[in-house]
């Protein structure tokens, strides 16, 4: 039997990997729907809609006796969080989920801790001793992490389920070569916005440092952030969508 220190000790690592299994799980569900036609917009105010419902509950009874009043200042971050991460942030992450692969989205998103350390380390948030151990450490992984994410972005290996354009007609081999081009561009419009995503969620990873700070109720602002994002996405979704689950103001599903 596992003594309740053990238990406590190894907690966090559970955790931590049983939400990179959810998420896992999330992306490559994610990248399904989009597959079918999913208008990205429509997704994201799904989301944001469940996380209202899901949240509200919680932050209003665990939190009713400790929140904050909510000064002008925190309205503005909590507004500003709920635009940057809820919309413009899932946008990113759609559009590069849906232009490159599930894995790849999944294997660039290992540059978050990356960005951040950058970031914060360009605003003064973090020290860094070069020639210390832990200085070295910090050097090196961000070197190796940005030359793995470099890799995955210019090299694509050769394909093991397609013919060689050389055994195909003609017309049908230059057909093949442009559709090649079309996806190398897609791969690349695909990782600068995989690239978008992570600089930005590095940038709302700071600023939700700065709201933890002034309004530390974290589920009631969690909860007050979605609904500004969920309204806001249907507002840019374009008048002719063509998702093929939901084809919004024509109340036709699937």
């Amino acid at each position: 039997m596992w003594s309740a220190g053990c238990v406590e000790q190894w907690m966090p690592t559970v955790a931590m990997v049983a939400t990179n299994v959810v998420i896992a799980v999330m992306t490559a569900l994610l990248k399904q729907a989009l597959n079918q036609g999913m208008n990205r917009l429509v997704l994201i105010t799904f989301r944001q809609m469940l996380a209202t419902v899901f949240l509200g509950p919680i932050a209003y009874f665990k939190e009713r006796k400790t929140r904050p009043k909510i000064t002008a200042e925190i309205f503005g971050y909590l507004f500003l969080s709920g635009i940057l991460g809820p919309v413009l942030l899932q946008y990113t992450l759609f559009v590069g989920l849906e232009y490159t692969t599930a894995t790849f989205a999944a294997t660039f998103g290992n540059l978050l801790p990356v960005v951040t350390f950058l970031i914060s380390l360009a605003f003064g948030y973090e020290a860094l001793e070069v020639r210390s151990k832990s200085g070295s450490a910090k050097i090196s992984g961000t070197l190796l992490s940005l030359t793995g994410a470099m890799m995955l972005t210019f090299y694509k290996g050769a394909s093991l389920t397609h013919h060689h354009l050389h055994h195909l007609p003609p017309s049908a081999a230059a057909a093949g070569e442009e559709e090649q081009h079309r996806s190398a561009v897609r791969w690349v419009l695909g990782s600068a916005s995989m690239l978008a995503n992570v600089v930005g969620f590095a940038g709302w990873l700071l600023l939700q440092r700065r709201l933890t700070r002034l309004y530390p109720a974290v589920y009631s602002a969690t909860a007050l952030m979605s609904p500004p994002g969920g309204s806001a996405a249907p507002s840019r979704s374009p008048p002719s969508s063509t998702a093929g689950w939901w084809r919004p103001g024509s109340g036709t599903c699937c």
